[in-house]
């Protein structure tokens, strides 16, 4: 318990929506569309958005696959340490700061309804998320297998063994044809991890 609570005191949960715009251009115009093709038609894409804090990640990647019209469903479950940021992506509740950090002004009204403190993710942007509490250094063999694993913004905070550690076990629940995002200033360069860089654009990796 004691760990716990000094790993969340100590995590920054910083975030905010469409967060370093270009993986999301990359997700939506790229790698959906091909993983949608390669599955049986109608089945739901898996998305895991790894730290996923107060849930913005999440919740932008429901709206650029609808933005972008693909022919695909996509189910999002988001993972933090914090319990308190968990609760918050659940119920979606953001102040008019955080909503207006990345997104527009027809973003906001067309997703999100007004709330006491500010406004609040509609139903139908909520229910393509679920979020629960995990620990990336712990066991996540329960978590499921993925077609995309949103990792970004963590690892910088981590040594280069753990930093492979947490990479592996992230590994183990892509699907063989899944692909890992990092944020934009990290990189696997330098370490032994089982991934290759998606050819094209260096954020973007896949399985050997």
């Amino acid at each position: 318990m004691l760990a716990r609570e000094i790993a969340e005191a100590t995590t920054t949960n910083e975030t905010s929506f469409f967060r370093d715009d270009h993986p999301f251009r990359h997700l939506v115009q790229e790698t959906l569309p091909t993983l949608s093709a390669a599955r049986p038609a109608g089945q739901p894409l898996q998305l895991w958005s790894a730290a996923c804090s107060s849930g913005q990640e999440a919740y932008s990647v429901v709206m650029a696959v609808a933005e972008q019209r693909l022919p695909c469903r996509v189910e999002i479950l988001g993972t933090d340490l914090s319990a308190a940021v968990v609760e918050r992506a659940r119920e979606g509740r953001y102040t008019a700061f955080e909503a207006q950090r990345g997104l527009s002004a027809a973003q906001i009204a067309q997703w999100f309804e007004t709330d006491k403190d500010g406004f609040r993710a509609k139903e139908a942007l909520r229910r393509c998320c679920k979020f629960r509490v995990a620990n990336l250094l712990g066991d996540l063999g329960s978590l499921g297998v993925f077609d995309v694993v949103l990792l970004r913004n963590v690892l910088i905070y981590f040594d280069p063994p753990t930093k492979e550690r947490v990479v592996a076990a992230c590994a183990r629940r892509m699907a063989r044809d899944g692909v890992l995002y990092l944020g934009s200033t990290e990189t696997l360069i330098g370490l032994t991890t089982p991934l290759v860089p998606v050819s094209g654009w260096r954020g973007a990796w896949k399985l050997r």
